[in-house]
């Protein structure tokens, strides 16, 4: 088995930036303006001398020897690992001070094609608005998904040599194993206890086959536990509950209150088994008057208080009330949040095709 060249896997973003270099460099010109055509949505001129690490400070041009096609040519592609939801208006209004920062990947031509780059998390929109109010003419702008761009790579590899075939499977093998290639969506809530801890509580969607759900926390930076179910455990374990408790707990979000609908401790779902880091022992969904919470975890035997599921022996993923609307309601720049309809589908309608195509 042959090496990959763009090992070892990584998520450093100057790594994978000067991979996605590498390749764009290789490939024949004609074959990078298709998947730049594809992702953009309209044709552009062909770009072939791409480069790295350009400084630029906000209300200045960057250090680019700029085409005068650039004045008319300007293109700016936000590539991160969610696809960054900004608008023309959002840059618009956006006011950023002077400061420094990086071209990621860019090149000259009959105008200008510039990459702002992301491995974690999306864009936000001070950091295009930084290049698109330094940049020469009218910027045409477009965010995306690595994943995004992998398919569109993917599209291209029939028309490629078979060197460059190679090579494009290697660099979308490398984006696969960094956790890049395939479409996700992560919406996160910070949390700080009264001790000083900080956390994260997290909920994923992960594309690919099977399409995946992972419930997941972390405290101090340190994951605490993760709790991933495929497609079909997932539908298995929520068809389960209240079509009514779930619309008020993910749907609705910030209107639940377990209190108003439950006298005691309750079991919502489970399924059995499925493999936990210690014993093979059942995935309980509950109702727990501790905390007023919705938890998801394993009970530690069939004598356990119902409500007290653990997970890999610690506490299980909860979501209490007010949590809702910040986890999936908020959006923030880094991690937006998900729409109404796109919960509705997951949580109420179990509807797949649904969930995949809002992940692209």
């Amino acid at each position: 088995m042959k090496a990959n060249p763009f090992a070892p896997v990584t998520n450093d973003e100057v790594t994978v930036v000067n991979h996605l270099q590498t390749l764009l460099l290789k490939l024949d010109s004609g074959l990078v303006q298709e998947v730049l055509n594809d992702i953009v949505g309209e044709e552009i001129p062909v770009f072939d001398n791409w480069q790295t690490e350009k400084q630029v400070a906000s209300g200045e041009h960057p250090e680019i020897d700029a085409p005068d096609g650039a004045n008319k040519n300007t293109f700016l592609l936000g590539l991160s690992e969610q696809p960054a939801v900004i608008t023309d208006a959002d840059l618009e209004a956006t006011d950023v001070e002077s400061d420094e920062g990086r071209v990621d990947l860019y090149a000259t031509g009959p105008g200008l094609f510039i990459i702002e780059a992301k491995t974690i998390g999306s864009l936000s929109e001070s950091q295009l608005t930084r290049y698109q109010n330094s940049l020469p003419g009218e910027t045409k702008f477009k965010t995306i998904s690595w994943a995004d761009l992998s398919q569109a790579l993917e599209a291209v590899k029939p028309k490629m040599s078979q060197y460059e075939r190679g090579l494009t499977e290697d660099y979308l093998t490398f984006l696969d194993e960094a956790g890049l290639g395939v479409p996700h969506r992560l919406v996160q809530r910070p949390y700080v206890k009264e001790d000083g801890t900080t956390g994260l509580k997290k909920f994923a969607i992960k594309g690919g086959e099977p399409l995946s759900i992972e419930f997941s926390w972390e405290e101090n930076g340190v994951t605490q536990n993760t709790i991933e179910l495929d497609w079909q455990q997932f539908v298995e374990l929520f068809e389960q509950v209240d079509p009514d408790v779930l619309d008020a707990a993910f749907v609705q979000s910030g209107d639940f209150d377990g209190s108003d609908r439950f006298n005691d401790s309750t079991e919502l779902g489970a399924i059995d088994p499925l493999m936990d880091s210690d014993s093979n022992i059942a995935l309980k969904f509950v109702y727990s008057t501790n905390g007023n919470a919705l938890k998801l975890g394993h009970r530690l035997d069939e004598g356990g208080k119902v409500g007290s599921p653990r997970g890999k022996g610690r506490q299980a993923w909860m979501i209490a009330p007010g949590e809702g609307t910040d986890l999936f309601i908020y959006t923030s720049e880094q991690y937006p949040g998900l729409n109404e309809s796109l919960r509705e589908a997951l949580f109420v309608e179990f509807d797949r095709e649904t969930v995949k195509e809002a992940l692209w």
